[in-house]
């Protein structure tokens, strides 16, 4: 959701179970290979963006097998980032630290922050884009405002204002796998193409691409990329973008046992409150499109698990 960024848009991972586990990321990743895709334990991540704040999670998770449909799509959208990862992350970080400016950003060890990070980082690595460049960071802005917004490279953020406008954890995983979504299928350096400066904005990304940029002055290429990217961010995508942001939301979810019809309602909430689905990018027939989505996969309802109930509540009782 957008209009100060894109609706839909910690350190542990919840699994099916509701049951964070702890650990090291290596051996998470060990865990998860041999054990027919068992959450794993790992460690903490040191925080390397020390100039927007002191607000990154970490990484750790399950790893999924990927329907041939989301590979197709990848591979797509993987031709698409011609820039390549490094240059895709830097971007994204150009972005999101345009984005913060002075926003009031919760610590990355507060119990909040933890707590989304758990969320965010099980639906990442539910992903087929599990392990961007320098991993995903999910990050929680003290605002009001009911928002969430995501930048090339794994840069998630979630407000508070949202996090109080959810009602359960499945909410927050839909509302991060869209979000997530965007991020695996390199909207951000997508929108580059689809932009009005193309053809100029095209050429920058041929440049980093095959390294003709070595040399110039890193800020003059990737500065008009970043401009192209934010507008994007803040204005939201095509409607085909989110629409895809949309069906990979509910893809992941099904995948990690959330419920991901739950969508439904959040949309219809949101439009009752904003009076719209999230922004200028958002097909206006969203909920419809996205209720065809929910039916013709025939998703079965997953059983409650009562420690996520109980880890939501814990989270909204400990929001500012």
């Amino acid at each position: 959701m957008r209009n100060t960024p894109a609706f839909m848009g910690s350190n542990t991972s919840p699994g099916p179970s509701g049951h964070p586990p702890q650990g090291g990321i290596l051996a998470g990743i060990l865990l998860a290979l041999t054990t027919a895709l068992a959450f794993a334990p790992f460690a903490p991540a040191q925080n390397p963006l020390s100039a927007i704040g002191d607000a990154i999670g970490g990484q750790g998770g399950r790893i999924f097998n990927k329907s041939t449909e989301t590979v197709q799509k990848l591979g797509e959208a993987q031709s698409t980032a011609q820039a390549g990862p490094r240059y895709e992350y830097l971007v994204g970080y150009r972005v999101a630290a345009r984005l913060l400016g002075n926003a009031k950003v919760l610590p990355a060890d507060s119990a909040v922050a933890k707590y989304v990070d758990q969320v965010g980082q099980t639906v990442a690595l539910g992903s087929a884009f599990p392990y961007p460049y320098r991993g995903y960071y999910f990050i929680v802005l003290d605002t009001p405002d009911v928002n969430a917004f995501a930048t090339p490279g794994g840069f998630v953020f979630v407000t508070t204002g949202m996090v109080k406008f959810l009602r359960n954890e499945d909410e927050l995983a839909a509302i991060l796998g869209h979000e997530v979504g965007h991020v695996e299928l390199h909207h951000g350096m997508r929108a580059i193409q689809e932009g009005k400066q193309t053809k100029a904005l095209g050429g920058l990304l041929q440049d980093l691409a095959a390294d003709t940029s070595v040399g110039k002055d890193l800020g003059e290429v990737l500065g008009p990329l970043s401009d192209e990217v934010y507008k994007s961010v803040a204005n939201g995508y095509s409607s085909d973008l989110e629409a895809e942001a949309d069906a990979r939301s509910a893809e992941i979810c099904a995948k990690l046992g959330y419920d991901p019809s739950v969508l439904l309602a959040v949309l219809e909430r949101f439009r009752a409150y904003k009076g719209n689905y999230g922004g200028a990018g958002y097909p206006k027939e969203r909920a419809e499109l996205y209720a065809g989505k929910i039916q013709q996969a025939g998703y079965a309802v997953p059983a409650p698990v009562p420690e996520r109930v109980s880890r939501f509540a814990d989270a909204l009782s400990r929001l500012p």
